[in-house]
């Protein structure tokens, strides 16, 4: 929108919200999924979960869940103007 030629009607701004988030639902959801088949964890979970967990073999289960894990993930687009002037 901030390429337009002209100016995008108000009532059009729900259609480009649901675009833009389909969108970036799909891209962190590959870009977890190519971190997770990298076996490396920067953003933390596993962190999260063995600081919940207190087993001998916590790391071992760890590695098992998170191999065999589904991301799915939910954004929410909000687009208040369109940023154009007039």
């Amino acid at each position: 929108m901030e390429e337009a030629s002209k100016r995008v009607p108000i009532r059009n701004l729900s259609d480009f919200e649901k675009a833009a988030q389909k969108s970036i639902n799909k891209r962190i959801e590959n870009l977890l999924v190519k971190i997770q088949k990298s076996n490396i964890d920067p953003i933390g979970f596993g962190l999260r979960y063995r600081s919940r967990h207190f087993n001998d073999d916590d790391w071992e289960q760890w590695k098992s869940l998170y191999s065999n894990d589904v991301f799915k993930v939910k954004s929410k687009v909000q687009i208040e103007d369109t940023g154009l002037i007039e």
